[in-house]
């Protein structure tokens, strides 16, 4: 097993196969996904159902690009949008590195061929997209309008393939931090709160105390309208603060895990969903400081979306800290929020259409 884990933080970077054969492709030319998905306000459908979500980032493969046993999945990966049993889920969160290698406006067509393609065909389902650290590798000059720079760097391709309406919600900064309320006159409403992490990666103080990411999520977590305090309650963003594998515990994405505490424990999140490491990986409810902790904050890196993955074949517990690792399956995490009782069933959903590592969670 650690050698297993040792070979996946090598083959997990990110860094892996960049150079990969692409070929040149016209620019994107397809409605981007999110124009047609305006956030519903839906709840359990007239049977009680709960509601499902997909989470998953690291996803498509630079145009051209051949698909390989570990790597360029994102077709097969698309198949897993629509949710499984269930019904369509009510919103897709895409947790950054959506385009490789760069998300240039052009590259975005191998994301809309096949991600895309599939959110289109669910009207009714709301595309929550944040940016991950290669949107914010975008080289190309910045469009009229571009709100997505920062300090040289820019990820406008990004910007551009999703619309401004698709980061917007019931709080929103306007520069990639937003928040969303599912079903909220139910006993407990669902609240997603989406943070652009993927800047920080280049430029840390974007992620540091006091910060406009930092200060956003308090001030979400805080908010009663956007965060009720029976609300089950997710935040998601690109690099995960804590890790066995892959990339390893992340340093400047600390003051943005620690800030998950300031606030009423009643008010904080049920669960922290992230990608960067390219894998399936869930910690067990964990403290400010990353140590197992009763009435901690679950964590699930959910970075196997179709871009590589190591192909090792393991799926288990890890030697320290992880509950679950697998790191030989594509997949999506699929996720049902119960608005009556109150509780998070998570599970991967692999590119087979099989379900492992369920778990429920039940909501603070």
């Amino acid at each position: 097993m650690i050698v297993a884990l040792a070979i996946v933080s090598a083959a997990c970077t990110g860094r892996v196969n960049e150079q990969s054969t692409q070929t040149p492709s016209p620019p994107v030319t397809t409605a981007p996904a999110a124009t047609a998905t305006p956030a519903p306000t839906a709840g359990p459908d007239a049977h009680g159902n709960p509601m499902v979500l997909i989470a998953s980032g690291d996803i498509a493969c630079a145009p051209g690009s051949p698909a390989i046993p570990t790597g360029c999945h994102q077709a097969t990966t698309a198949s897993l949008v629509a949710g499984g049993p269930g019904g369509a889920p009510v919103a897709v969160l895409l947790l950054g590195d959506t385009q490789y290698e760069s998300g240039r406006t052009q590259d975005y067509a191998s994301f809309d061929m096949t991600w895309g393609a599939a959110l289109r065909a669910l009207p009714g389902t709301a595309v929550l997209p944040v940016a991950g650290n290669h949107e914010w590798y975008d080289p190309d000059p910045t469009g009229s309008g571009c709100v997505f720079q920062h300090a040289g760097r820019n990820a406008c391709g990004f910007e551009s393939y999703f619309g401004d309406a698709a980061f917007a919600g019931e709080l929103s900064d306007g520069v990639g931090d937003y928040a969303r309320t599912f079903a909220a006159q139910t006993a407990h409403p669902l609240a997603v709160i989406m943070l652009d992490v993927g800047v920080c990666e280049h430029d840390p103080a974007v992620c540091s105390a006091g910060s406009r990411t930092t200060s956003f999520l308090e001030r979400a977590l805080a908010d009663p309208q956007v965060n009720p305090p029976a609300a089950c309650t997710i935040v998601a963003w690109h690099q995960a603060r804590w890790s066995d594998a892959g990339h390893g515990d992340i340093g400047y994405v600390d003051p943005v895990w620690r800030a998950l505490y300031r606030t009423k424990p009643a008010q904080r999140p049920d669960l922290v969903v992230n990608g960067h490491d390219h894998l399936y990986e869930r910690m067990p409810a964990l403290g400010t400081g990353g140590r197992a902790k009763p009435d901690g904050i679950v964590e699930i890196v959910a970075g196997a979306g179709g871009r590589e993955i190591a192909g090792v074949s393991y799926a288990g517990p890890a030697p320290t800290r992880a509950a679950f690792v697998d790191l030989q399956h594509f997949g999506v995490l699929r996720m049902e929020a119960d608005t009556a009782a109150g509780s998070l069933r998570t599970a991967l959903l692999t590119e087979s259409g099989t379900l492992l590592d369920e778990q429920l969670l039940t909501c603070r």
